[in-house]
């Protein structure tokens, strides 16, 4: 009885941990490019304004730039709060922007046959938030049947066709609390029913 109080103990102790941990590794760029994957065009650089480092996208003459994440770990139904800090000199407009990714893949990964879904939103300007990274961009987004990796990516270029420079930082997927919730209490079932037979 005390080895299954404590075990219930540990479960809901990692499944609390896990509600508030960032899927995305480095998501303030502190750590360098660590779990970053990027294009030419982008760079990581220290911000005066904020005292900290951020993600540079500068494609000015034209071309395609992105900055992908690593793969991190979902299920199928999950569903993930996204955030980040952005700064853009050019103005903006949907369908003319740099746009925020979440992609998810199935058990292949991002191998050839693994895309399973997408979500796309433009990242818009607002005014004066060139310096000090000031917008804050969030919103959820669902991981598709089948999903079993996801990873964020930020483009300029492709597919609008915008060119500028624009800043970002403090990026964030956080899973739904109350998703890991049911997720830990089915694993919790799993358990009694396994030790019961």
């Amino acid at each position: 009885m005390k080895s299954k109080n404590i075990l219930i103990m540990a479960l809901i102790t990692a499944v609390a941990g896990m509600a508030s941990a960032n899927l995305v590794l480095n998501g303030d760029f502190e750590d360098g490019t660590t779990g970053w994957n990027h294009s030419w065009g982008v760079w990581r650089e220290y911000n005066g304004e904020t005292e900290s480092h951020m993600m540079v996208f500068e494609n000015g003459g034209g071309g395609d730039i992105d900055l992908r994440s690593d793969l991190f770990a979902v299920s199928a139904g999950l569903t993930l709060y996204y955030s980040f800090n952005s700064g853009i000199w050019q103005e903006t407009s949907p369908g003319d922007a740099p746009t925020f990714q979440i992609r998810f893949f199935n058990e292949l990964g991002d191998a050839e046959g693994g895309f399973v879904g997408e979500v796309w939103v433009d990242i818009l300007r607002t005014e004066n938030d060139w310096g000090t990274l000031s917008t804050l961009n969030t919103g959820m987004a669902t991981a598709p049947e089948d999903a079993a990796y996801a990873d964020v990516v930020f483009r300029a270029g492709w597919p609008h066709g915008w060119e500028g420079g624009f800043r970002i930082d403090n990026v964030s997927v956080v899973p739904e609390p109350a998703t890991l919730a049911l997720l830990g209490l089915g694993s919790l079932g799993l358990l009694r029913r396994k030790r019961a037979a």
